[in-house]
């Protein structure tokens, strides 16, 4: 599939195909329509959305905004993956 045909099949610009072809899609917040951007690239592809990481960091966004009363458990959640992610980064000592 060409990159024409990938723009021409999701519906978005040359641009937006071109930065995720490379890499460079800037920071992992996206909007309402980034989101869709991405789910129209992502039917294209045959993956979920979620496979994005902006898709994701607007999904918990969005979870978040949509249910106030989730918010304190988000937080505890991605809090204590973080403290994890640091303990397995440190690793065992090996002295």
């Amino acid at each position: 599939m060409s990159n024409t045909d990938l723009w021409t099949a999701a519906g978005v610009s040359p641009a937006t195909v071109s930065r995720y072809l490379s890499g460079i899609r800037g920071t992992p917040a996206i909007d309402d329509r980034g989101a869709r951007t991405i789910e129209k690239l992502a039917e294209v592809f045959g993956l979920k959305p979620d496979y994005f990481l902006e898709y994701r960091v607007w999904r918990v966004r969005e979870i978040a905004r949509r249910n106030p009363a989730l918010v304190d458990r988000i937080y505890d959640v991605l809090v204590e993956a973080a403290a994890l992610e640091v303990l397995l980064d440190e690793g065992p000592d090996d002295a």
